[in-house]
């Protein structure tokens, strides 16, 4: 993603747990190349004038303080 080449404009951007493998800075970079590569045809958008297009992020977190461990080939969180 941090070397990705943009070639056309989009309507809709789907990020499918992928941001986990950047750092924040490369995923600040990248959310604004990729903003700056959406369709857009208003400047002022409203509750009932959406925009055009979106930027979708699925990813997984976890609790970074959470101790997980691994037991017999499963992950497991403790308490």
């Amino acid at each position: 993603m941090q070397k990705f080449e943009w070639q056309f404009q989009y309507s809709a951007i789907f990020m499918v747990w992928c941001i986990g493998y950047l750092d924040h800075q490369e995923l600040v970079v990248f959310l604004k190349q990729a903003q700056s590569m959406l369709l857009r045809r208003r400047q002022h958008y409203t509750r009932h004038n959406p925009p055009e297009s979106l930027i979708f992020i699925l990813d997984n977190i976890r609790d970074p303080s959470a101790e997980i461990y691994k037991d017999k080939g499963q992950w497991i969180r403790s308490e």
